[in-house]
């Protein structure tokens, strides 16, 4: 376990004043352009490339890519890179605002969230699944996607369009922090492995006066840790429900699609017993968090840390360098305790460490600018070793390069992976970005949790929207999956009649050049994935259709409501049917083309 020796934080203010201050001259003198001003884009667009990033909150990001750029515009003359910090309160809007005035960035760092919203939901971005299954440049002898850890591509595609927006950039990794001078005055001598021993070491902290957990639960936390514990929780809960889930796809995860179709069907439901599972570990936590911990915020529960006023809290590797100059005590870091038999019988075993990754999309101005092709070039650069190199010498940070080794400061923070698949059964996926399910759910939790309510009233009220929410994702989903269908085979029949136009060349000259022969290599391998993606595109439309074509579980009798078995208690979704001539759905073109003639 990594001990950490750290500065007094009576520093910190001082510290953080110089330190801004010479990042800000740092970055005037690098062309970084200054918070909340959108860069100025004069002068020739087609040989500048626009770089945005959020990450100018954190000690040396800022000089740390300018030293990227400074090094592409050696390997590229006449290009330049323009840098832009922009705070991560209010990016979204920002960047929302300066892709519709058509000033937006090339190259932004966008969460998977963000970037399906803006790319696919709005044709904002430009999706990037073609060129990532290319080589880089910076990285032959692989698929550029293959470059990075596997676990970063989990349910990153698209399920509705079937693409990549974003590439990811490095791994973040979630852990609890601990005090160490807290632990040891109340006799702790190490840090928990099993969710037993995590409430043990919390009753322990609280009989010796100390408050054992910092939970940040307030509304105005942008990133909701108590949604972050139920998906932890339910990875280590879930995995033996995987195989009947993931029914569509068939790949040994399951995606959003998936997902609400088991609600739907009635294999997944909020008062079956594993999922109550989930709630009765954290209302049984929930005791040992400090009190009004719903009126915490994560900068609160961190202040709190630094100044020793609270054992433990949960925060990502990315603020370890912070921290250490926050705080005048050793702190550790550990995972999420294993969840065992010992606990619940619904325990499956340990936990891929999910995707927390920085990423990166592509503006779809840099199409309009004429130069997509060399800001592409500028991101293999920027994922590519030799930048991973430059990095270093700036920020502590774990590369989502696969092959790339870990800093000995940060190994307590590598990803785990190697586990099976799990699921978090009880959020409703947002296909069209509506976060209505996440903010009623929330808001239950507060009040279960601090017990203003009781379980049977969060079952009802949240019953109600997830099964609306449900039946809405699942339509929404269809709507979209037809367009995909058609969208794909139009797209396929035009890289097919090119590949097989240069077909003939070839075979009317063998003599041609190497160059020819690598063209129609490259157009070989876009024909083979164009085919994969339609095929998954004409399985999610048949399973769309055929489980919109019956009526939802809850609708079929009182013993299969998703929320218990008195329905009578909650509002009905009105059923819509598709229509009886779907009864046997087609997943052809043909099928997709009537079914959005008709609906």
């Amino acid at each position: 376990m990594t001990v950490y020796k750290v500065l007094p934080y009576l520093r910190l203010r001082k510290d953080l004043v110089v330190r801004g201050a010479i990042c800000l001259l740092f970055a005037v003198m690098s062309g970084c352009t200054p918070r909340g001003k959108a860069p100025e884009q004069t002068g020739d667009e087609t040989k500048t490339i626009f770089f945005a990033t959020h990450m100018g909150e954190h000690p040396g990001w800022i000089p740390a890519f300018a030293a990227l750029a400074r090094r592409y515009e050696e390997l590229h003359p006449g290009w330049k890179v323009r840098l832009h910090y922009q705070p991560l309160d209010g990016y979204q809007v920002w960047a929302e605002t300066q892709f519709i005035s058509g000033r937006g960035p090339d190259i932004l760092d966008f969460g998977g969230g963000d970037a399906f919203r803006f790319g696919a939901r709005m044709g904002l971005l430009v999706p990037l699944t073609e060129q990532l299954h290319e080589q880089s440049p910076y990285a032959p002898g692989k698929r550029w996607k293959d470059t990075f850890y596997p676990i970063v591509w989990k349910n990153a595609e698209d399920p509705i369009y079937g693409e990549l927006w974003w590439v990811p950039f490095n791994f973040f990794t979630v852990r609890i922090f601990y005090n160490k001078q807290l632990f040891a005055r109340a006799g702790i001598t190490r840090p928990p492995t099993t969710w037993k021993e995590f409430l043990a070491v919390q009753q322990k902290l609280l009989d010796a006066g100390i408050v054992p957990y910092l939970m940040p639960n307030s509304n105005n936390n942008p990133h909701k840790y108590i949604f972050t514990c139920m998906e932890f929780l339910s990875d280590m809960m879930f995995q033996d429900r995987v195989p009947e889930i993931d029914t569509v796809i068939r790949d040994g995860q399951v995606d959003g699609i998936e997902s609400n179709i088991s609600i739907y069907k009635g294999l997944t439901r909020l008062d079956d017993p594993q999922m109550l599972a989930v709630l009765h570990l954290l209302k049984g936590w929930s005791k040992y968090w400090v009190r009004g911990y719903n009126g915490l915020d994560r900068q609160q529960s961190k202040m709190l840390f630094a100044n020793g006023i609270g054992a433990m809290y949960m925060d990502g590797s990315w603020e370890t360098e912070g921290l250490a100059e926050a705080v005048d005590f050793d702190w550790g870091v550990f995972p999420m305790p294993l969840v065992t038999k010992e606990t619940t019988p619904y325990a499956d075993g340990p936990r891929n460490d999910g995707s927390y990754n920085l990423s990166f999309s592509i503006g779809k101005v840099a199409e309009r600018r004429g130069h997509l092709a060399q800001v592409v070039d500028f991101l293999q650069f920027l994922t590519s070793p030799e930048a991973a190199d430059t990095l270093r010498s700036y920020v502590s940070f774990i590369s989502a390069l696969e092959d790339y080794p870990v800093p000995d400061e940060l190994k307590s923070f590598a990803p785990a992976s190697g586990f099976p698949w799990s699921y978090n059964a009880w959020a409703v996926s947002p296909q069209s970005a509506s976060m209505e399910g996440g903010d009623v759910l929330f808001s239950l939790l507060q009040g279960y949790c601090a017990g203003s309510i009781s379980e049977r009233d969060l079952l009802e009220r949240y019953g109600k929207t997830y099964r609306e929410l449900t039946v809405e994702e699942l339509r929404f989903a269809l709507r979209e999956n037809a367009q995909r269908v058609l969208e794909g085979r139009r797209r396929l029949i035009a890289t097919r009649a090119v590949r097989d136009s240069l077909a003939r060349v070839l075979g009317a000259d063998p003599d041609t050049t190497t160059a020819t022969y690598t063209e129609f290599a490259r157009l070989n391998r876009h024909v083979a994935f164009q085919e994969e993606s339609l095929r998954r595109a004409n399985l999610q439309f048949s399973a769309l259709l055929e489980t919109l074509s019956r009526p939802p579980a809850w609708e079929r009798g009182p013993h299969t409501s998703c929320t218990g078995t008195q329905p009578a208690l909650l509002s009905r979704v009105p059923y819509r049917s598709t229509g009886n001539r779907f009864r046997s759905p087609t997943a052809s073109v043909e099928g997709a083309q009537q079914w959005l003639h008709q609906n």
